[in-house]
């Protein structure tokens, strides 16, 4: 990530722990770890669908190894994504299990 995703990645952070402690979300260390997941999910997927599927289709089909190296780093930043996404999946079923009680 650059910088500047890096930057917005620490403000949406901050800002999900802001809104899951005036919710009273009852384990702070699981609120922490909840708000730096979801804001890497989110800069994850933002870079994905803002810069390597349209470099994806924008490469020409005629330059095989550029087409290549993109879709390899595609493949690359979607097992990121599904690695963080698995990592989150504990915490998640909580964060699940509190929203519900809202109902």
């Amino acid at each position: 990530m650059s910088d500047e995703q890096i930057r917005r990645s620490l403000q949406l952070q901050d800002s999900l722990s802001r809104r899951l402690a005036e919710l009273a979300y009852a384990d702070i260390g699981q609120a922490e770890r909840i708000s730096r997941q979801l804001a890497e999910i989110t800069s994850r997927g933002k870079i994905i669908a803002e810069t390597t599927v349209p470099l994806f289709l924008d490469v020409a089909v005629e330059n095989k190894a550029a087409l290549a190296q993109v879709a390899l780093a595609l493949r690359l930043q979607l097992q990121e994504l599904f690695d963080t996404l698995n990592d989150a999946q504990a915490d998640l079923a909580d964060w699940e299990e509190f929203f519900r009680s809202f109902i």
